[in-house]
């Protein structure tokens, strides 16, 4: 009798034990899904915002130039028109004859053996990077590819 008492006792906890086991595995299970499903959308956060980088990128290469886009609206007057056309061609090579200039003389001087001063390479520094050293100062920096 007592032999039967016990093996009734262990028969009913077997279910439980079970049912507890599978209890645990689905929440082991659901707490797995919720950390994979933080991961992907940690993943997904981040290639956001390399997407937004790139286009912000993207616009500030168009806005860098925008300063020699022509802004001629014509007025039906000659003169006017052939002013606002001077003005626009002389706005879009104003920077780049510039660039030129000093660049020809930074050569001549390299050439004669000038030596610049403080001011004087500072100023063609500031040239050659407004021109050639974004994207490679941005690339030494990490921020684009």
């Amino acid at each position: 009798m007592i032999i039967g008492a016990i093996l009734g006792l262990i028969g009913s906890l077997i279910p439980e034990l079970v049912k507890v086991y599978k209890d645990w595995s689905d929440k082991k299970h659901e707490l797995e899904m919720m950390q994979m499903q933080i991961e992907y959308a940690e993943k997904m956060a981040e290639i956001r915002i390399k997407e937004a980088e790139a286009m912000a990128r993207i616009e500030l290469d168009k806005a860098v130039y925008e300063y020699a886009k022509p802004d001629i609206k014509p007025t039906g007057f000659f003169l006017a028109d052939t002013l606002q056309a001077i003005g626009s061609f002389l706005n879009m090579i104003i920077r780049p004859l510039i660039t030129a200039t000093a660049m020809g003389l930074w050569l001549y001087g390299m050439n004669t053996g000038y030596h610049f001063n403080d001011w004087e390479q500072e100023a063609i520094t500031c040239i050659i990077v407004f021109w050639f050293g974004n994207r490679s100062f941005q690339r030494a920096l990490g921020r684009t590819s």
